[in-house]
């Protein structure tokens, strides 16, 4: 009789342990930063068959192309609303001498933390100045054009993948380096997916909870790129005839007019 109540009671203490540990890091949990930590990945190594096919878009042409994730990792962004704080997502890309981009859209690659595709609403986008290889001051604010999420049938960390699809007032920009400064609207904490075969700089965060704005070597002790697309149309920028190429031009137009004249007067 003694032993079945030292059994019973073992086992009641053991359910009110577990309850209040469970409880206190529900009770404690903040929104995580990044994914590996705390999740193991659903896919060990990324398999290319998996490879999204992307579809058309509806804002012109790619002209910019960080696709596609290789499943190392996501980096948590959203607005005060949903965590708390701000969280902004920045990344480099440049605009090749001798261009002007028409920006209208922007895609990219995410996970919600609990829920399915479809819960955002809207997006914040600007578009920085680089301040030699760091983010610059910001230049330009999109403005809402339209907003979408589209699943993709993938699977990482145990959540869905689905591809924002931002579309915004065309925003004009000459060659050079420029950074993108991004958050999600929605209801709960979004990740987005990153890779780590770096184009340029590596991806920073400004996590108004975490210290502001750092690398994510500073943050998470390794560099990405977040996964993402610029949408709209590139010019080929009319370069004006330099000075000295029009005197070249008087010059030879002179010495055919001299030549011209002699014949003559010796015909």
């Amino acid at each position: 009789m003694k032993i079945i109540f030292l059994k019973t009671t073992f086992l009641l203490c053991l359910v009110v342990v577990t309850f209040q540990a469970t409880y206190a890091l529900q009770a404690t949990d903040t929104p995580q930063t990044h994914l590996n930590v705390n999740d193991e990945r659903i896919h060990d190594e990324f398999d290319p068959i998996q490879k999204y096919l992307i579809p058309d878009k509806t804002s012109g042409s790619i002209l910019w192309d960080q696709y596609d994730t290789d499943g190392s990792n996501g980096l948590s962004h959203g607005h005060v609303g949903a965590l708390g704080a701000q969280r902004d997502l920045l990344d480099d890309f440049v605009i090749p001498i001798g261009q002007s981009w028409t920006i209208g859209g922007i895609s990219s690659l995410n996970l919600w933390n609990v829920g399915d595709p479809g819960l955002g609403t809207d997006f914040s986008l600007q578009f920085l100045t680089d301040n030699g290889g760091t983010p610059g001051s910001v230049i330009a604010t999109a403005t809402t054009v339209s907003y979408s999420e589209t699943a993709t049938g993938r699977t990482f960390f145990g959540r869905d993948e689905f591809e924002i699809e931002y579309l915004f007032e065309p925003i004009v920009l000459p060659e050079g380096t420029y950074w993108i400064r991004a958050h999600v609207i929605g209801p709960e904490n979004c990740f987005w997916l990153t890779r780590e075969d770096i184009s340029g700089s590596e991806a920073w965060v400004d996590y108004q909870d975490h210290s502001g704005l750092q690398s994510t070597t500073d943050q998470f002790d390794s560099p990405y790129d977040l996964a993402f697309q610029l949408l709209g149309e590139a010019e080929e920028d009319v370069l004006p005839v330099p000075l000295s190429n029009w005197a070249l031009y008087l010059g030879v137009l002179l010495m055919i007019g001299f030549v011209v004249i002699r014949l003559h007067r010796i015909i």
